[in-house]
């Protein structure tokens, strides 16, 4: 993944949670042009991802998918 900001890094997790760019610039106490232009950031740098896909990376991050599917895979089904 490339190197992102502590900033995108919070705004990549939150964007989950937050329905309006609006809702998410309150919860940070920051403008909404400021959340818009980091999600801009964040796209770029994760190859052009729409925001339901940023949304996608986030929640694999949050929940350690990649670790899940890893143990998963180490247990067959029965």
């Amino acid at each position: 993944m490339p190197t992102l900001t502590d900033r995108e890094r919070q705004i990549l997790g939150l964007l989950v949670f937050a329905e309006e760019y609006s809702e998410l610039a309150r919860s940070l106490g920051i403008a909404e042009r400021t959340v818009k232009f980091h999600v801009a950031n964040l796209r770029t740098k994760l190859g052009g991802l729409s925001r339901l896909q940023l949304c996608q990376v986030a929640l694999l991050d949050l929940t350690g998918l990649l670790d899940t599917v890893e143990i998963c895979g180490a247990h067959p089904a029965r």
